[in-house]
């Protein structure tokens, strides 16, 4: 996704695969664990609308509360 944006792409406004699904949610992962956040799941939907939604789950209050900053 980085990649896409650096190109000068919208990234809000495309149509993701499934697989680039994945990529934009592993991505997102990656930025937490490299906080040492360690989500205890977190599964990836499809939208209606091209996009993904990850839904992480912690260990945590505390995690997720600075995984909400780090992500907005």
């Amino acid at each position: 996704m980085n990649a896409l944006k650096a190109a000068g792409f919208n990234v809000g406004r495309l149509n993701l695969t499934p697989l680039a699904q994945q990529v934009a949610a592993e991505e997102a992962k990656e930025l937490l664990v490299a906080v040492n956040i360690q989500p205890i799941e977190a599964p990836f939907f499809g939208r209606g609308d091209g996009g993904v939604e990850v839904r992480f789950v912690f260990g945590t209050e505390t995690d997720h509360v600075m995984a909400k900053t780090i992500l907005a």
